[in-house]
């Protein structure tokens, strides 16, 4: 059994010389088992439409892959970059010497952690191995669309109902924390999966831009769809009173720009397609129809609510309402903790203070991520988390020197990690399996590019 580990690879007709046992053969990249592929991409789906449920469900597609990989593994025909593999194992090793440092000090979340900070990640190399087919990163991207698609038709079927506009009959309750309520000047909903549009609707906005900078006539019914999708997006981004998927929806040409720049575009392209009439008309269309659906809509909606509601979600003064009040105490509470402690290496993995958000079987989970990562990691460990990360877009830019047809399939996903991450500085989203993935991305796109198809 040999698992074959790489640096550059010479591809010829997308096919790669691998040495199994004793003997030499040629394996196509492509040849990986097609249900091992669709369990992985139906189990990604699952993570951004049910984010934390149908658990039971979600182990068994893992099963599958594993058993899929398994047999390539024997076969010996899996590839794994090299540099991948070392990314995934430090991240792995630094969450186990935490852990251990946490056990030490007492903290009572240092063994339960480990899944998070070890286990799930080793997992995400399997993701790695299937990302060497060579149309992964094209289903990816479609995976990433039909899993926004379901959640609007999911999220407007709901409040539709919740509003007595659809039948019961249309309607079916899936388990993700089903909630709505009006109040003074807005409307709040609850999903699990409204989560995940702060990683999908940054990345299909940024998708957008980049069809109406290559594709300089797009076809009219494409277009329609697509600025119908985002428009029912934003709206939902506006009704769900989720203060940091507004703020990120706001900042997300700033994004866009960051992205382009950090692996190497021309922003000044950017800029003109930006400026140009073709976009101007597309957002026209999609701030008319924003308005045309709010004239309609049989609750009133006061902007200056919206928005002070919005910003209160990153006052840590506690001056706008209760839950910037709880995170105040809570920033407190661990800049506190971590100054008086261990500044170099923090208190342990599953440590908490004397200020608990979760009064229940988990008193480390705290909403204020980065706050968190420093007061039990310490400095050690946000210089370690930022430099990996970092590596990360490092090893992505260079992949897209020599791939550059596919900068329009990867700047968006990164536009989604970049709106990702600043909605975790407010919310625990690094301590799931659903969405820890998102963080890995690019070390496990970096080393796949190579393997991807070109467009016909």
């Amino acid at each position: 059994m040999e698992v074959t580990f790489y640096n550059t690879l010479k591809l010829t007709n997308m096919t790669q010389i691998v040495t199994s046992r004793n003997n030499t053969k040629t394996v196509s990249v492509g040849q990986f088992s097609t249900i091992t592929n669709a369990a992985l991409l139906f189990l990604i789906f699952l993570c951004l439409f049910v984010p934390t449920a149908y658990v039971l469900f979600k182990v068994f597609l893992i099963l599958i892959i594993l058993i899929g990989v398994s047999d390539k593994v024997y076969s010996g025909n899996v590839f794994l970059n090299r540099n991948t593999c070392h990314a995934v194992l430090a991240y792995c090793l630094f969450g186990l010497l935490n852990s251990i440092h946490g056990e030490f000090n007492g903290a009572p979340g240092a063994i339960r952690v480990l899944t998070v900070m070890a286990l799930w990640p080793l997992f995400y190399l399997l993701f790695a191995i299937q990302l060497n087919h060579q149309n992964a990163v094209r289903w990816l991207n479609s995976v990433f669309t039909v899993a926004l698609v379901a959640i609007l038709i999911y999220s407007l079927i709901f409040l539709g109902h919740a509003f007595n506009t659809v039948p019961d009959i249309l309607y079916f309750e899936l388990d993700q924390g089903n909630a709505v309520g009006v109040y003074d000047g807005f409307v709040k909903y609850n999903l699990f999966s409204i989560s995940s549009l702060l990683f999908l609707v940054p990345l299909f906005t940024h998708r957008l831009i980049c069809k109406l900078k290559i594709n300089r006539a797009i076809p009219k019914k494409s277009a329609t769809i697509e600025i119908c999708i985002l428009i029912f997006a934003l709206i939902l981004c506006l009704l769900s009173g989720r203060r940091a998927l507004q703020l990120v929806i706001l900042l997300t040409p700033i994004l866009v720009i960051s992205s382009e720049l950090i692996l190497g575009q021309r922003v000044r392209d950017l800029i003109n397609n930006l400026i140009s009439w073709r976009f101007s008309v597309t957002v026209v269309v999609i701030f008319l129809g924003f308005l045309t659906f709010l004239r309609f809509f049989t609750v009133d909606i006061d902007k200056d609510v919206v928005l002070y509601n919005m910003l209160g979600g990153f006052d840590f003064t506690g001056e706008s309402d209760g839950s910037a009040s709880v995170r105040y105490q809570q920033y407190e509470s661990l800049m506190s903790a971590w100054w008086n402690g261990n500044i170099f290496f923090g208190a342990g993995n599953g440590s908490c203070t004397e200020v608990l958000r979760d009064t229940g079987d988990m008193p480390w989970s705290y909403e204020l991520t980065y706050i968190y990562i420093l007061f039990s990691t310490g400095i050690v460990g946000v210089v370690f988390y930022t430099t990996w990360f970092g590596w990360g877009l490092l090893r992505l830019r260079h992949a897209l020197i020599l791939r550059k047809d596919l900068l329009k399939y990867i700047t968006p996903i990164v536009t989604g990690i970049f709106a990702f991450l600043i909605a975790t500085a407010t919310n625990p989203y690094l301590g799931k399996f659903d969405y820890l993935w998102i963080v890995f991305l690019p070390h496990l796109l970096a080393g796949s590019l190579k393997y991807q198809g070109k467009d016909k």
